[in-house]
């Protein structure tokens, strides 16, 4: 059910994956897969009698703003989306009434996605982290009734139906220069002699993770300092 999306997170965004996964999920599903002529990720632009039945999901609008999480100032940026995402079931109206129902069905099978223990991780290539939604904020449907086809003269019905889903994105810096060591002159005098001679230089070793140095190291002798050689100041 959860299958790959085949674009990145890289290249496109959260919004176009999810519209892409949840498409490929409706393909899977047995209402869908055995009848449908042609799905599309666009609105319904159908001339031809033999594209029915039609299915598609396209990008309607989206919307972002700071998330709630902390400040707007403080950190990298961080936003709350909401992802307006359309559906288009399109029937040929032969009788009314049963293109009702089966229009109907259609927008019960695709609330059955929320079945699925995962309906809301959108899985992506190798080396990136799954998409996630959120939530499901609100949602429309209603019934189009017309005439489609090369000459205007075949009746069709259509589900439109549109829901909005909420997600989180957060932009941290690429950093560079990292900040790797930190070189500390320890000095008997101040201000402090170079020529003196009652100092050294330790080099901190800063680990990018995992828990913070034991020790330090001397730069001119190359040898440990031991620890406790730098008094603990909230012990004096």
């Amino acid at each position: 059910m959860n299958q790959i999306v085949p674009i990145t997170p890289d290249t496109n965004s959260y919004s176009y994956i999810i519209r892409d996964g949840i498409l490929g999920r409706l393909k899977q599903l047995p209402i869908f897969s055995t009848s449908v002529k042609k799905w599309a990720k666009t609105k319904f632009f159908i001339k031809q009698h033999t594209e029915f039945p039609f299915v598609g999901v396209y990008f309607v609008d989206e919307a972002w703003m700071a998330a709630a999480d902390g400040n707007h100032n403080a950190g990298a940026p961080h936003f709350f989306h909401t992802l307006r995402l359309g559906y288009s079931v399109v029937v040929v109206n032969n009788d009314p009434e049963a293109s009702e129902y089966n229009l109907d069905q259609a927008h019960w099978a695709i609330f059955h996605l929320f079945d699925a223990q995962l309906w809301h991780r959108f899985d992506v290539p190798p080396g990136f982290d799954p998409i996630e939604i959120e939530g499901v904020t609100r949602g429309s449907r209603n019934l189009w009734y017309g005439n489609g086809g090369l000459n205007n003269d075949l009746p069709l019905a259509e589900l439109r139906m549109e829901m909005t889903y909420a997600y989180r994105t957060d932009w941290p810096p690429t950093v560079k220069d990292g900040f790797l060591k930190m070189g500390v002159i320890a000095a008997g005098s101040w201000p402090y002699d170079p020529g003196a001679g009652d100092s050294f230089t330790a080099v901190f070793d800063v680990p990018q993770t995992g828990p913070l140095p034991k020790s330090v190291y001397d730069d001119d002798l190359n040898e440990t300092i031991p620890e406790g050689a730098f008094p603990d100041e909230s012990s004096s």
